[in-house]
């Protein structure tokens, strides 16, 4: 019930409220009331939550607050019963658990029929999504390096939900593959992965066409409960996946022109309290600015490619008195800005194919300077008389050509992409990688 108190010659105009608990246990918002020492005499579900705590009774203000924070906000309940005045302002709230949490709170003096003061009202917000959200912007103005900008991102996310891997996944323009974009783990350890680009099965296609977000807690039972599922645990990525100990999961849609481009994922394991990400958890993330962000850091990757190939053009048109030259300034702006395993490129003679220039992820993976590969009965040299590009996503199982390609003892390869370069297809590009589907 809301009414106008009748008003005197002195006292300044009131409004009068009265709400039941419960419906303010339904408020978002934290709501405390406090006596003229702190005290508390009434808090809702909200403000305990934020507290740590699951009742107020016996709680007093210097139980939450420290230090300038403690003293901000006695200062402010003072100013409500000697000023009788309302006021914003923002602490850190210290909470049961030993934790801080920046709030804002509006507190107002609570009065009487008469005029008097009989407490102080507060409404607390709580500011962290508002303070990391303001962070994620900061960092995606101020740095360009895609995997230092997720990489700050991921610790930002990491205070509000708590993970043991986040994953930043693209779709291909098909919607058929997915690759891991960006990955961080809270230990450092990387994944192991035997694939770059993984096949969609078409059972998990609309999932990922969805733009809602989903959360899996029980990831095997998930995959158990339905029948199209049920086959992909045979999958090696879900394998691996699976055996690495991840139990549930928050997949977030990246959207863009009303369609999916990317999934932000957070995993957890099985070896967690919390290992169940929970409705709350799923708003937060919800909250947050992560469309913006991650769609900033894939327009970051798309400028580097478009800098990459000009770069590249640079390089090529300088050493353009040298093939040889230009055969390195190749092979080295494409290693560097893809990160496969090797690249090289090689030079058609007569009777053989032979190494010009290489990249490798580390040395003992080179080739011997004079290496040449027979132009029959050779990858490469198929390449070479049918003028036509080849991608293998895994050697081991390729009928066609896995008994034509010799591993050197300095790499294992599983993907190889092999492409012609001029009319004559006089040099080929070779890039290997130990993943499969790399390419």
């Amino acid at each position: 019930m809301v009414n106008d108190m009748p008003e005197s010659n002195n006292a300044a105009p009131a409004l009068a409220i009265d709400l039941a608990v419960s419906a303010l246990d339904m408020v978002p918002l934290g709501i405390v009331k406090v006596d003229a020492e702190g005290v508390f005499t009434y808090a809702n579900a909200a403000l305990l939550q934020m507290a740590g705590v699951d009742h107020w009774i016996g709680y007093r203000i210097s139980d939450f607050f420290r230090g300038k924070d403690l003293e901000q906000v006695m200062d402010a309940i003072s100013s409500r019963f000697e000023l009788k005045t309302g006021s914003e302002y923002s602490v850190h709230l210290t909470r049961k658990n030993g934790s801080s949490m920046l709030i804002s709170i509006t507190g107002f003096p609570e009065t009487d029929a008469s005029g008097q003061v009989i407490g102080a009202l507060g409404i607390v917000r709580d500011l962290t999504i508002d303070r990391a959200s303001r962070r994620m912007f900061e960092i995606v103005q101020q740095e360009t390096d895609c995997k230092t900008l997720l990489g700050d991102l991921a610790k930002e996310i990491q205070k509000l939900v708590p993970f043991d891997m986040m994953a930043v996944i693209v779709l291909n323009k098909a919607e058929t593959h997915l690759r891991s974009f960006f990955t961080y783990t809270v230990d450092g350890v990387e994944p192991k992965r035997e694939y770059r680009w993984w096949r969609i099965p078409r059972s998990v296609r609309p999932l990922l066409q969805s733009r809602e977000t989903l959360v899996i807690n029980g990831m095997l039972e998930w995959y158990q409960q339905d029948p199209e599922r049920r086959e992909m645990l045979e999958d090696g990525a879900v394998k691996a996946f699976l055996a690495e100990g991840y139990v549930s999961a928050l997949s977030y849609p990246i959207v863009q022109n009303k369609k999916r481009v990317a999934t932000v994922g957070l995993y957890r394991k099985q070896q967690r309290a919390d290992w169940q990400f929970t409705d709350k958890e799923e708003q937060v993330i919800k909250s947050l600015p992560l469309s913006d962000a991650i769609s900033l850091t894939i327009r970051h990757e798309t400028e580097n490619n478009l800098q990459f190939v000009i770069d590249l053009i640079k390089k090529i048109v300088s050493a353009y008195e040298s093939a040889n030259e230009v055969a390195r300034s190749i092979v080295d702006k494409i290693f560097k800005q893809y990160e496969w395993g090797y690249v090289s490129i090689f030079q058609v003679y007569p009777k053989e194919i032979r190494l010009v220039a290489q990249c490798a992820r580390e040395t003992k993976m080179e080739a011997r300077p004079d290496h040449s590969i027979p132009i029959e009965d050779s990858v490469l040299g198929y390449v070479h008389r049918t003028g036509e590009s080849v991608n293998i996503p895994d050697l081991t199982n390729s009928a066609e050509f896995g008994a034509m390609h010799k591993n050197r003892p300095e790499m294992s390869t599983r993907s190889k992409l092999c492409v012609p370069i001029g009319e004559k297809r006089r040099w080929i590009i070779n890039i290997e990688d130990e993943h499969t589907d790399a390419f």
